[in-house]
Formats: C-alpha cells, structure tokens, sequence
C-alpha cells in the first residue's frame, strides 16, 4: 500500500476509478454535489489541474483505496482539502485518516499554516439541517450534535475544529460546515 502525487494525471482509466469511487463515497452524505458519475470525473480532473495538488492511496494491487484533491489558497498559507473520499468498503478502517496525515506532511514541508475543509448537510445528519442559520450562528455551532453518521465526525476526530457555518450554501436549510486545523502554529503577535 502507498500514496502516490499526481503520478497518473493523463491515465483515463485511473481517473475514471477514482471517480468512481468518488461518485460512490458521496452519494450517502452529499447526493447533490456528484449527482453523476461525469460529475465525479469532472472533479477528479480538476484536482490535477496545475495549481493543485493530488494524493491517492493505493493497495498492493495498486488500485486507488482513496484519494484528496489540495487548493492552495493565500498565497499558499492555507490549504484547501477537496475532495476527499475513501472507497465504501475501506471506511472506517484508518485510510482517511492516513490521507489527511499525508496532506499534513506535505503542507508542513511547504511552509503551510492551515489546512480548511468544508463539509455540508444535504440530508438532515446533523442538528445545522433546517435551521434559520442567520438567527443565531454562534449558538447552532455550540450545540452541534449529529443525528446520524456524518463527516463532521471525522474532521473532529483528525483535529480539526469548526471554524464556522455558512447558511443555504447548499440549498434552503443545508448549510455548509467549516473546519480548519493549524499545520504551523506559534502565537502571533499580542497572543497570549
């Protein structure tokens, strides 16, 4: 098993197995974002664009077990993870949590400060579903709880702290749910 970084950019077929797997991953938590396995190819396709960066974890086999797509954002102080998805039947077990320390390593050696996730509520997983977000923010986040299996719990679980809620971003009463985690971290000027 290892992890290869954009090895296979012009291979077809590895493109189409990591949508796949995509396509499969997301259909339970996000339906909507690849309603299509098109859509999912798509979004492979733009992970190995120039400015990003892509991991895969692949089993002896070498078949694709699961995968991150990386956007550099500020200059590259912040690191996007988008996607990242594990096939079905390895969830769980360990694999996504390897993926993110990868990116980790990787940001930490790039000089990286944090790395951001967002993750949604397209199906009423947790107590953000169907809440007028705009009421009162601050609140919903301190009392988020899941109601069912949700990613939330893996971001936490990896350590990462939401950072924030944007409202609608998925459609009426989906709310998009932010995550961050610092890579570099000393206390910046008037910290205590």
């Amino acid at each position: 098993m290892g992890v290869r970084r954009r090895s296979r950019t012009q291979d077809a077929d590895f493109i189409d197995k990591l949508a796949e797997l995509s396509f499969d991953a997301f259909r339970e938590h996000a339906p909507d974002w690849l309603p299509t396995l098109d859509a999912a190819r798509q979004e492979v396709r733009e992970s190995l664009e120039q400015d990003r960066r892509s991991l895969a974890l692949l089993d002896t086999a070498q078949e694709p077990i699961g995968w991150a797509g990386v956007i550099p954002h500020s200059g590259g102080r912040v690191w996007e993870i988008h996607p990242i998805a594990v096939r079905t039947a390895d969830q769980g077990k360990g694999y996504g949590r390897l993926l993110v320390e990868q990116v980790e390593r990787l940001a930490q050696s790039r000089g990286v400060l944090t790395l951001f996730v967002g993750t949604s509520d397209e199906t009423g997983a947790t107590s953000l579903y169907g809440v007028n977000l705009y009421e009162n923010p601050l609140s919903a986040l301190a009392t988020l709880s899941c109601r069912k299996s949700h990613t939330c719990e893996f971001w936490l679980r990896v350590g990462f702290r939401i950072v924030g809620v944007m409202p609608d971003e998925e459609g009426l009463g989906k709310p998009g749910i932010h995550f961050a985690k610092p890579v570099h971290r000393k206390a910046a000027p008037g910290e205590a």
